[in-house]
């Protein structure tokens, strides 16, 4: 009967191993692994983690230092700058399309250059280029047609609208030199109003 029992013990136990072996292997492998997550991944986890916070926040740092730096310098500029230039500078780039002034403009410039201005057009332009990138600014295209011009006296037009402050780009220009005829598209620029 001893035998008996320890064959019955003995297949008892087999009976459990086999049942409960997988589970148990499985909980054991678990267990590995959340602790090699816990003592090894997370700890490298974090430190890489706080590595590029740190790096995003240094970055940030020195790109606002950057920008304090150069309003500093701006700022500085423009307390050198005298109030003569500043008035200057709101004549060349005005807060006004300020047709009128324009209209002048281009008037005395033909009469001193003795060339008949024959049509004069006002559009709102769109920026391009260099100034398409500056902040607050506008543009103003005008076309010019010009008669009764010979070349010395269109070139002597030009040189009295170069003269002027007000700050413009001739864009692109059309001759016909035997009909003494030139067509010019202008660009004027207008500063929008602080608000």
């Amino acid at each position: 009967m001893a035998e008996e029992s320890k064959m019955k013990l003995g297949a008892r136990v087999k009976l459990f191993i086999a049942t409960h072996l997988m589970p148990v292997a499985i909980g054991v492998f678990a267990s590995f692994l959340l602790l090699g997550y816990l003592l090894l991944f997370s700890p490298e986890l974090n430190r890489i983690r706080e590595t590029n916070i740190s790096q995003s926040l240094e970055e940030e740092r020195r790109a606002k230092t950057e920008y304090l730096t150069a309003l500093g310098e701006l700022s500085r500029r423009y307390q050198d700058l005298d109030s003569e230039k500043i008035a200057d500078l709101e004549v060349m780039i005005p807060d006004s399309e300020d047709i009128p002034e324009l209209l002048a403009m281009f008037e005395a410039a033909a009469t001193n250059s003795d060339v008949s201005l024959t049509a004069i057009n006002f559009t709102r332009g769109e920026l391009d280029g260099a100034a398409a990138g500056i902040k607050d600014l506008e543009a103003v295209n005008i076309s010019i047609s010009v008669a009764n011009a010979s070349y010395a006296r269109f070139k002597l037009f030009l040189e009295r609208l170069e003269t002027n402050l007000r700050l413009f780009d001739i864009r692109s220009m059309d001759m016909n030199p035997s009909a003494a005829t030139y067509n010019l598209s202008i660009r004027a620029y207008v500063r929008k109003p602080l608000k």
